[in-house]
């Protein structure tokens, strides 16, 4: 939905409004939970079954190793700091979105060979992506991002990844990680 202009999403956007308790829901987006989980943990389950989507992609581009630099200090940073703790593929460092705008502080991003932009900032994605090295992966998890251009020279010999869809491959590894 994040294309278009009028999304409608189910349970908030709907007649019945947010966290009603009658509501019909296509049995395709119906998952079962362990009847202890809490449900405030639950609630990560959806974003962390998109990270790991995310992350078993680049496994097979990359063979799971390599340093790992997420931008991006928000709960979606936090995230995918913590869904790469736990899985323990790629050795993490999280900066903040600001420190890639400043000359003083600003990690060397060719260090990496993946870099995670979790901000949904096109200033940030676009520095991101122009100081990565040849050879690195740049995935695009911001919600929004607005557009912003590009020329040969930023892209070449890179991979920058925007998923697309949610994926419920990972759901049993989400919920192992909300549970533990």
């Amino acid at each position: 939905y994040q294309n278009c202009e009028d999304p409608i999403r189910l349970g908030i956007d709907t007649d019945q409004g947010a966290f009603s308790r009658f509501i019909a829901v296509p049995s395709d987006y119906v998952f079962p939970l362990p009847e202890d989980m809490n449900p405030q943990k639950a609630v990560l389950i959806r974003p962390i079954m998109q990270i790991r989507s995310e992350l078993n992609r680049i496994n097979q581009m990359m063979g799971g190793s390599g340093d790992c630099l997420v931008v991006g200090d928000t709960p979606k940073g936090k995230l995918v700091t913590q869904v790469l703790d736990f899985s323990s593929e790629y050795p993490v460092t999280q900066v903040e979105q600001d420190t890639l705008h400043s000359s003083v502080h600003s990690p060397d991003l060719t260090e990496y060979d993946l870099l995670i932009e979790a901000v949904g900032n096109s200033e940030t994605a676009k520095r991101s992506i122009q100081k990565a090295r040849q050879g690195s992966v740049i995935l695009l998890l911001g919600n929004q991002y607005r557009k912003f251009n590009l020329t040969n020279k930023d892209i070449l010999e890179k991979t920058v990844i925007k998923p697309e869809t949610d994926s419920t491959i990972e759901l049993n590894k989400a919920i192992d990680i909300v549970s533990s």
